[in-house]
Parts: C-alpha cells; structure tokens; sequence
C-alpha cells in the first residue's frame, strides 16, 4: 500500500512538471495613463528639451504625421512637475507601459516590429527581476534596467538608426552605465532582450527544440509507465483475493 501511494505522489510531481513544460503566461501590461488636457504645444513650452527629443524620434514622428496610436507625452505618463516619474513605483511600471504597445500584436504588425519585444525582455534578469517586485513589491527601489535606461525615455531611435542609444556603435555605452566593467563583446550582444533565434543563435535553437520534444516524451514515457505499474498491482491484488 506504501508503495502504492509513492507511485501516485511522484505522478503528481510528474504532472505538475509537465505543466511547468508548458508555456508561462504572458506578464499583464500597464493600463493606459489618464488622459489628460495639456495640448502637445503646452507640453513643449514647458519641457523643450524633452519635447525636441521625442518629436524626432520614432514616436514623435509617427504621432505627429497623425498616429494616435503612437505614445505621445500622456501617452507615457502624467505631469512631471507633480513627482510621479521620479517614484520607484513608475520606474517599475516601465516595460509594463512599453509592453502596452510592444506585446500588441496589431500594433506591431503594422508598423513592422518583433511581436516579442516585451516578452523576450522578462526573459532577461532585468526583466524577470522588475516584473517579479512589480507583482510582489511595487513600491521597491530597483536598479535592473528597464526599457528607458537602455533606449531612453525620449530620443527614441530604430537600433539601426545611429542616433540609436543602442545602435551597435553606442550599444556599449549605454551598458557601461551600470556594468562599468563591461568588455567590448556588451556592444555586440542582445542582453537586453533574450531571444532563441535558429539563425542569430542555431545551436540555442537546436537544443531549446529537442528538450520541448525530448521533456514532454520524457514523462509522459514515465507517467505510462507509473499507471502500468499501478494497474498491474490492482489487479495482481484483485486476481490474489479471488483465489483466496
């Protein structure tokens, strides 16, 4: 009888594995900010700096060609002045905000753009460990990077552009700012974004296929193989009480 219950323990450890195979559910993202009254021109006159930045980047471009569904200033986020971009509660909101936009799958397609932006980012260490204290702690004081320390806040360039803060010239750069011992190979490497691509990376990709084959043939083999072993002692047990 022990052993009987020890073989339906581990077929509940096997199972719960199993669905651990499965793909994780995607982090929500951010709701949209508050609308707010203040015009683009009032936003200009009062941040001009910032405004310059954003009108000639990626956004500001496509928002002021007539995009509303680029991000525009409230698009991001409310007033400055009132505090609220300083808080560790908007730092980590961050790729939360961008996923708004970046995990849209219309919003992507239309314009051209990796559908797996925000989810190759939680992949990362900086994206798993700001989306973990987003959900547990949202109020924690956090230095991963998040999208805006690498990209910027404002001056928001393709990464071919070279006005890219992470073009492959400057892509080093803006890694140096935390990782001050960083070797030349950060400026030719992705960590920002983890992506198993069967080009950029064939071996990667290779092995990331045979283990979501190999894992799932793996238990279930033993799952089988655990529910004829219990039915053969049923009935073993079953066969020795009819001849008793």
């Amino acid at each position: 009888m022990k052993r009987l219950a020890c073989l339906c323990v581990c077929s509940l450890v096997l199972l719960t594995a199993l669905a651990a195979c499965g793909s994780p559910r995607p982090a929500p993202v951010a709701s949209a900010p508050p609308t707010s009254a203040v015009t683009a021109e009032q936003w200009a006159e009062r941040y001009p700096m910032e405004y310059a930045q954003w009108a000639a980047s990626v956004h500001g471009v496509a928002y002021l060609a007539g995009d509303m569904a680029a991000p525009g200033c409230t698009g991001c986020h409310g007033d400055p002045a009132g505090g609220e971009t300083r808080t560790a509660a908007f730092r980590l909101n961050i790729p939360a905000q961008c996923g708004r936009c970046h995990a849209d799958q219309q919003v992507t397609a239309k314009h051209a753009l990796p559908n797996d932006t925000y989810e190759s980012y939680l992949k990362t260490f900086h994206g798993a460990t700001i989306e973990y204290y987003r959900a547990t702690d949202p109020l924690a004081e956090r230095y991963e990077a998040v999208c805006s320390d690498c990209h910027t806040a404002h001056a928001i360039h393709a990464p071919s552009d070279a006005r890219s803060s992470v073009a492959p010239a400057n892509l080093r750069r803006a890694c140096v700012k935390c990782h001050q011992d960083a070797e030349p190979v950060f400026g030719t490497m992705g960590y920002g974004h983890f992506r198993i691509d069967r080009t950029a990376s064939p071996l990667l990709y290779v092995l990331d296929l045979f283990y979501r084959i190999a894992i799932p043939l793996i238990i279930g083999a033993m799952l089988l193989y655990i529910l004829l072993d219990i039915l053969h002692r049923v009935r073993g047990r079953a066969v020795g009480g009819n001849q008793s």
